[in-house]
């Protein structure tokens, strides 16, 4: 290597170096701190087609009819999250509630029922084993009543401190309302304004990274809604096959928690198949479980090939992305970081360094 390559690897080195620190300073100080300024940013750009297309058939204001886009918007979000909010919290406040109850009437019968027939089995084999089965058998109900107990006073803790944040998330709502008005009455000011901010000659870039920013967003809503369809009808043919009650319901619950990136369908499937097994329903729970395994081989079928057409990132790129940004930036770097990733691929594919 030639001492003027060495230089040009130096400097791309450095320069690297210098626009990872920023964008680590943006995400994790300025990005936070002026987080409802981008949501209503964001919003405004979402509702701006809309409020064009109004302000061009009616011949109205583009102030009054951003207010009335921005209006029937947020009257929408409302209703939908009022109604999963009474359905959804209430459920699962009542679930958490009751667990003790549910495992004093339930679970704990049929642990000791299996403990029971497990015990005559080895007696049958070794009969000095039954006083000591039944000390452990005490000690493990002792034990498992004490972790179900901690369970869910931390459930309930939880809920208490989510419902502590409740102020600070109103009044970020809030300011993120305001500022998606303001901004959608005037969105061209707005948005010329913060270009004049950029010099010259990043205006090009920054305009060519929104674009890709903008249709990589398509593409993955695009790929989720698609997959969160087909995880329903895999769901709903495979729970209504079964005989199980309010098939479309579950599935969609199902559904929806399988498209959280932490939780998953198998935290509903499993333990349901395992209980019902145990429970003496082996058609259910077999069931349950084989859905399970045919919903997650389907989804290793046609997943990376949906996402992988549409997004153009690996499985792979994904989930060492998403880690990276939940060990970083937290919960809101889990979705940002394979966004980052693909913005990062998209500028060194069009403007590649000379190294």
């Amino acid at each position: 290597m030639s001492d003027k390559d060495k230089q040009i690897f130096i400097s791309n080195s450095i320069f690297i170096l210098c626009c990872a620190v920023w964008i680590f300073i943006f995400l994790k100080v300025v990005f936070p701190a002026t987080l409802p300024f981008w949501i209503g940013l964001t919003i405004a750009f979402i509702l701006k087609p809309a409020s064009v297309f109004l302000c061009n058939t009616l011949r109205i204001h583009r102030k009054r009819a951003s207010l009335f886009v921005n209006t029937i918007f947020y009257l929408s979000v409302v209703i939908i999250i009022w109604i999963l909010v009474l359905v959804l919290f209430s459920k699962t406040a009542e679930l958490v509630y009751s667990f003790p109850t549910i495992y004093k009437d339930y679970i704990l019968p049929l642990i000791a029922k299996l403990i029971e027939n497990f015990s005559r089995f080895l007696e049958s084999i070794v009969p000095d084993l039954s006083d000591f089965l039944d000390i452990w058998f005490e000690r493990f109900n002792t034990a498992f009543s004490s972790a179900i107990s901690n369970l869910s006073s931390w459930l309930i803790s939880c809920f208490t401190h989510g419902a502590s944040q409740i102020p600070f998330i109103l009044l970020s709502t809030l300011f993120s309302i305001i500022c998606s008005i303001l901004i959608s009455c005037n969105y061209n000011d707005t948005v010329s304004q913060l270009v004049k901010k950029l010099p010259v000659r990043w205006r090009k870039l920054v305009f060519e990274c929104k674009d890709f920013t903008v249709n990589i967003l398509f593409k993955m809503i695009k790929a989720a809604i698609i997959m969160f369809i087909i995880n329903i009808i895999i769901l709903f043919l495979g729970i209504w096959l079964l005989g199980a009650d309010h098939p479309f319901i579950t599935a969609c619950w199902i559904a929806f928690l399988d498209f959280l990136p932490i939780i998953g369908a198998g935290a509903i499937l499993i333990p349901w198949g395992i209980f019902t097994l145990l429970s003496g329903n082996t058609a259910l729970g077999s069931g349950l479980l084989i859905l399970y395994f045919i919903l997650v081989l389907i989804r290793n079928i046609i997943e990376p090939k949906i996402i992988g057409d549409m997004v153009g990132l690996s499985p792979l790129a994904t989930i060492v992305s998403m880690y990276a940004g939940l060990t970083l930036f937290g919960f809101i770097g889990l979705f940002l970081a394979p966004l980052v990733v693909l913005l990062v691929k998209f500028l060194i594919k069009k403007y590649p360094l000379k190294i």
